[in-house]
């Protein structure tokens, strides 16, 4: 059930949101709507009824677990009762949950009036089904390696010569692929000097730099300097 301060605050805004225009007409609504707070769920009645509002939930609403005992219904107008107007009732909606002698399903009110319901959320424990978890089915790769050399006999050892094995030292050296050693040839001294122009933005000064690069060694360097020249 909701504090007095919050009712309050719903009851203000709901009774602004009452009046919005459709925005696909941009005139008043004319035809009675479901609108879902996180906290309730609130029936407009744009059309008038002298009526208190029963969910027959075949109109696009909340299905009939979704709503709590609860309700509480704002005239907003009462054409024919202007004193009415702003008025609210609270009832207990459904004859299972009728804990006081408030229950009246479709009472007439003895006037006509525009306004909305406001029904209380039902209670958690009503939902007791949990919800399935989605699992996927992913298979982790094997990682690759290496191939582990296989300990040969002592016989294979001395009568090896070919064909090619990863235990063999001597295969490997002459013969092996998996990692090889990368010549490493030395290139012949460079250094590589050019010039950049630097900015910060537009109509920003440019500043002259002077650029140098070691080839052999990677190693750079700039300086600013006056002009190119």
């Amino acid at each position: 059930m909701y504090c007095l301060e919050l009712y309050s605050y719903l009851r203000v805004k709901l009774t602004e949101l009452f009046f919005v225009p459709d925005p696909t007409t941009g005139e008043q609504r004319t035809g009675d709507y479901w609108f879902q707070l996180p906290i309730a769920w609130v029936r407009f009645h744009c059309q008038l009824r002298s009526t208190l509002y029963e969910p027959d939930f075949t109109d696009g609403g909340p299905t009939e677990d979704q709503l709590g005992s609860l309700r509480w219904i704002v005239f907003v107008k009462s054409p024919d009762r202007p004193k009415n107007d702003g008025m609210t009732y609270c009832n207990w909606w459904r004859e299972e949950d009728q804990q006081t002698d408030q229950y009246e399903v479709g009472l007439d009110v003895g006037h006509s009036w525009i306004g909305y319901t406001i029904f209380e959320p039902a209670p958690l424990e009503n939902f007791t089904e949990e919800p399935e978890q989605e699992t996927f089915d992913v298979t982790a790769r094997k990682p690759k390696a290496l191939t582990s050399p296989l300990e040969p006999t002592q016989q294979e050892r001395k009568l090896h010569d070919l064909p090619y094995r990863s235990w063999c030292g001597i295969c490997v050296k002459a013969k092996g692929k998996e990692t090889p050693s990368r010549r490493n040839l030395d290139r012949q001294p460079v250094i590589q000097v050019d010039y950049c122009f630097l900015t910060t933005g537009d109509g920003c000064p440019t500043a002259t730099v002077l650029t140098a690069v070691d080839i052999q060694t990677g190693f750079g360097s700039a300086v600013v300097t006056p002009s190119k020249r």
